[in-house]
């Protein structure tokens, strides 16, 4: 059983490596997931920054010793995401199941970042110090991915 747990973790690291790719191959934010406004300033600096984060965190947390790290910092960048521009775009478009999908997609992948980093804490204890940190970390992901089944589930 902790085998296949275990495999959600590399499977999650190469989808982001696989976000990544595809942003710096097409060279623009994809669009479907992450629908950034063309009049961002510096929005193609951003893009290549947000894709070398994908790519790295993915790598890292193939590695135990950076998983956490690496889901925290790929976390960091998908809250961010989360806030700016989905939530704008969902405020000020509430009406709009597109808008509701991308928020909840984003809010399910942010939520996994927030599992893994805990669930690698809770493996390797000695390296990570403060236990109570881990499930205050599985209960924020929870939270974000039951907050994305709800969107889904009404929209179903």
């Amino acid at each position: 059983m902790q085998q296949i747990s275990w495999s959600g973790r590399y499977l999650f690291a190469i989808t982001l490596i696989a976000f990544g790719v595809i942003q710096i191959i097409t060279g623009n934010f994809m669009s479907a997931f992450l629908p950034v406004p063309e009049s961002l300033p510096a929005r193609t600096i951003f893009m290549y920054l947000a894709s070398a984060v994908f790519i790295v965190s993915g790598l890292g947390i193939f590695m135990e010793r950076t998983t956490r790290l690496s889901a925290g910092v790929a976390g960091v960048l998908l809250f961010l995401l989360l806030l700016y521009p989905q939530l704008f775009k969902l405020i000020t478009d509430i009406h709009n199941p597109n808008n509701w999908t991308v928020f909840g997609e984003t809010a399910a992948l942010c939520g996994g970042t927030c599992i893994i980093s805990g669930a690698i804490s809770d493996r390797f204890p000695r390296h990570y110090g403060d236990p109570d940190f881990s499930s205050r970390i599985i209960r924020y992901g929870r939270s974000l991915f039951v907050l994305s089944l709800l969107i889904f589930g009404i929209q179903h």
